[in-house]
């Protein structure tokens, strides 16, 4: 399993009951009553929150509310092997809306000492304007066959309405290019608002987000974890992402269509980034 770097975590309620997140999950009463001991495989599902996890087994739910860790260093050490575990086992993990690529992608590896190493916090003003870029790489395709679409229509819908001659053939070309035109700013503000709705939780994060975040990449892989949990033991292969974007101010990995990795720029010196845009040409295709 990945995070085999991270100990077994135990949070304990106010009645004494305690929660151990290890190699198995187990919830021990304070009662003295027989503890309940699952193994991972044996777990329905995980689900994980801001800053709580739940988790359903043998017909029972079982939540770890946010007051019973000691420490944010304790959850997301919990989160981390919750994550791995379960997903070694072919386990269902529900995550909210994630920052860095989700726990259950990384697989046990020894990152080499060659690797690009950095680390920092995200800047918000950084991932907004990346986001927009995004958004303007993934539509751009479809804005111009919508304004080229929208042209002809308008051209056959003149045509049928007043006709072509010597006269009025330009007045209505150029009819038929603002209409095009409006087509595609009509699309491209629909589609933004769109794609507002759907980052709206990741920008949202990301505004709150202050974990300091430790990168890797090499030519195996990449990791992005939070500082005070990473190990150099835990990585995502390449076969985990489809492709990448630059923007001014980032690199972007995408996984099935959505941003799985953010790195920004500012935090690698010449040598790292002219490494890290060989290692992305090597293993993806750009977008």
């Amino acid at each position: 399993m990945s995070f085999y770097n991270l100990s077994g975590q135990i949070m304990q309620d106010d009645d004494g009951t305690s929660y151990i997140i290890a190699d198995v999950f187990s919830v021990v009463p304070a009662d003295g009553e027989n503890p309940f001991v699952c193994n991972w495989a044996d777990v329905d599902s995980v689900r994980i929150g801001d800053s709580v996890i739940t988790i359903n087994a043998d017909g029972n739910s079982f939540t770890i509310k946010p007051e019973l860790f000691e420490s944010r260093k304790q959850f997301l050490s919990a989160k981390a092997i919750a994550s791995s575990c379960a997903a070694m086992n072919g386990v269902p993990v529900h995550n909210a809306v994630e920052l860095l690529p989700e726990k259950s992608l990384y697989v046990d590896f020894d990152i080499p000492d060659f690797a690009i190493f950095t680390k920092g916090q995200y800047s918000t003003k950084e991932i907004k304007s990346s986001l927009l870029l995004l958004l303007i790489g993934k539509t751009a395709r479809i804005l111009w066959t919508v304004g080229i679409l929208g042209g002809i229509a308008a051209l056959v819908f003149f045509h049928l309405l007043v006709g072509f001659d010597e006269l009025n053939w330009w007045y209505l070309a150029i009819g038929s290019f603002f209409c095009g035109v409006g087509a595609v700013v009509i699309t491209y503000l629909f589609m933004l608002v769109v794609s507002r709705i759907k980052y709206a939780g990741i920008l949202k994060q990301y505004q709150k987000y202050e974990d300091t975040v430790t990168f890797a990449i090499c030519e195996e892989g990449f990791s992005a974890c939070e500082s005070e949990i990473y190990g150099a033991c835990n990585i995502i292969k390449w076969s985990n992402r489809d492709t990448y974007m630059e923007t001014g101010s980032m690199f972007i990995v995408l996984r099935r269509n959505k941003p799985v990795l953010w790195i920004p720029k500012s935090l690698l010196n010449g040598h790292q980034y002219k490494r890290v845009q060989e290692i992305f040409a090597l293993n993806m295709s750009e977008k």
